[in-house]
């Protein structure tokens, strides 16, 4: 095979310039771009590579997967209207991709973070409701004797002025009578008196007769 550029040679096996490049870089021909030339040795280099569809394995991600890609191709002969025999290159790619162990072994260790996790808000989230419930419930025993102990004063004060009333009430009675009992001493005397002053004469006139 003669020289020939990656772009010709390109549009000669029938694919994009862009993915013969491509191609050529995962063959282990690099630095080329569509207009350099591919030396016959290259050629060979690539032709090696899709007939053998070596696996190349891909740079392991940030999450250690890795992919492992598969090139397979085949050639069919065509022949055209004019008699002229075209080889037609086809190529079927396969890709698989792996995830170590340890990496499953850290995402079920970030999983049961995170549920432990869920599992201490939501525990937090159910303290924080009990202790509102509970300060509820205690501002509302606090209400409720509040209001029993105005009541019971209301009662006391009722309870102490009756109580007083009937005290005073007594004190009046007591004095009242006591009262009434004075009166009547002072007037049994002058009672007495009286009956005496009219007493004396009637005793005059019968030591005259």
């Amino acid at each position: 095979m003669s020289e020939i550029t990656i772009k010709a040679f390109a549009e000669q096996i029938g694919i994009e310039a862009e993915r013969l490049v491509k191609q050529l870089n995962d063959a282990g021909v690099s630095g080329k771009s569509v207009d350099d030339s591919l030396r016959d040795d290259e050629k060979r280099q690539l032709l090696e590579f899709l007939r053998g569809g070596t696996p190349a394995p891909a740079a392991p991600s940030s999450r250690g997967k890795i992919t492992l890609k598969q090139k397979t191709s085949s050639e069919i002969k065509q022949t055209s209207k004019t008699g002229i025999a075209r080889t037609v290159h086809v190529q079927t790619k396969k890709r698989r991709t792996f995830v170590k162990r340890e990496v499953l072994a850290q995402q079920e260790a970030e999983r049961e973070q995170v549920e432990r996790q869920n599992q201490e808000i939501a525990k937090q989230e159910e303290q924080v409701r009990l202790a509102a419930e509970q300060q509820a419930a205690e501002v509302e025993a606090e209400r409720v004797a509040q209001e029993q102990a105005v009541v019971d004063a209301a009662e006391l004060i009722a309870e102490q002025a009756a109580a007083l009333e009937a005290e005073i009430a007594a004190d009046d009675a007591v004095a009242a009578e006591a009262a009434q009992a004075k009166a009547e001493e002072q007037a049994e005397p002058e009672q007495v008196v009286a009956e005496s002053t009219e007493n004396k004469p009637k005793e005059a006139a019968a030591e005259v007769a």
